[in-house]
């Protein structure tokens, strides 16, 4: 922000590398100025179609997330569809919630799921494979419990912690025909994810109470061992999640 702001002159890069810090640092925080600069990029006929992608996804996600009050949330599909177009991952988890929740197009959950593996498979947010498995699960034209409880394993064990809670959940008492139930791991992803998060889910506390000491000890040190996993690199987490 600061090398930027001293750049004499107008240029896409200058507004789009003011319009990203003052989108993405805390201390510079300030979305009205990032939403001028990303307009002023996008109205440049000199600003490349990467440039106008970053700028049309992170506009788009402010709309989106009600952070600016210029135009409507539902405006923000456009700016979305644009970044996609243009291959921002960034803008792939946000327009599939688009796609998802019907917002500013008709709801499609299957581009819903395209774009939630899209931004998951990209890295941007790996709470796609979450989004996409609770879909196959949940929508009556895209069920598909295999793929569903996959994607949510996936995710469980990159470390997206409502993807860790909802496996834990499942687990307990398993998924016949799908998933046998595991009442040590169970317990140990909730464990997980409540110290990723904060906050407990209300089936952790008759789970805890419904072990043995020695279950019990087993689950902390499997929840250790978890987020010694995560610190490492996330293909060997998701290694042993198939392991279970």
């Amino acid at each position: 922000f600061s090398i930027a702001s001293k750049v004499q002159g107008s240029s896409p890069l200058k507004s789009l590398a003011i319009g990203l810090s003052s989108y993405f640092d805390a201390e510079l925080e300030n979305n009205e100025l990032a939403a001028k600069e990303f307009l002023n990029v996008l109205n440049s006929t000199d600003a490349t179609p990467d440039q106008k992608g970053f700028a049309s996804t992170f506009y788009g996600t402010l709309l989106l997330d009600q952070l600016i009050q210029d135009k409507p949330s539902s405006a923000a599909f456009s700016y979305l569809k644009v970044g996609a177009d243009a291959n921002t991952p960034h803008a792939y988890y946000p327009l599939a919630f688009c796609y998802e929740e019907g917002l500013g197009v008709t709801q499609d959950h299957a581009k819903a799921i395209e774009y939630y593996l899209a931004a998951a498979e990209s890295e941007p947010d790996i709470r796609g494979y979450y989004r996409a498995g609770i879909l196959y699960l949940n929508d009556d034209e895209t069920f598909d419990a295999d793929k569903g409880i996959g994607l949510i394993k996936k995710g469980a064990y990159l470390g997206d912690p409502d993807a860790q809670a909802d496996l834990g959940v499942i687990l307990w008492d398993g998924l016949p025909g799908f998933l046998e139930g595991n009442k040590i791991e169970a317990l140990a992803l909730l464990l997980s994810a409540t110290r990723k998060t904060g906050i407990e889910r209300e089936e952790l506390k008759s789970f805890r109470e419904s072990l043995s000491p020695a279950d019990h000890e087993e689950a902390e040190n499997r929840t250790l061992e978890l987020q010694i996993l995560l610190s490492g690199p996330k293909t060997k987490a998701v290694i042993i999640a198939y392991q279970i």
